[in-house]
């Protein structure tokens, strides 16, 4: 197992931490990126609303969502948003959406 794949293991989902879920390892990171850009790039500066930083970080999961569906890589977070019935999945990211919209007014 190569150390990628060592560090993506470790999963949390509905039903706790187990072999299927979301990544700590890719949630960890996908926030410290988001981190990294700005503190260097500044790219919360070009956000709309006076909540930058929030925006920012409240954009990092429906992004990689996007992503994810528009490239085709299969995720448990896309595979769960994409089931028919209303899970959990569904109202974090229903959640996360109210929270941009709340973060521009």
């Amino acid at each position: 197992m190569d150390a990628l794949a060592n560090l993506r293991k470790y999963k949390v989902s509905e039903k706790g931490f187990g072999e299927e879920g979301i990544s700590i390892f890719d949630l960890v990171t996908a926030f410290l990126g988001a981190y990294l850009l700005d503190r260097f790039l500044n790219i919360s500066n070009y956000l709309p609303g006076n909540k930058k930083k929030i925006l920012l970080y409240l954009l990092v999961i429906p992004v990689g969502i996007l992503f994810h569906y528009i490239f085709n890589v299969d995720s448990y977070l896309t595979r769960k948003l994409l089931e028919q019935e209303f899970n959990v999945y569904k109202a974090i990211v229903l959640a996360h959406i109210a929270g941009i919209v709340y973060t521009l007014y």
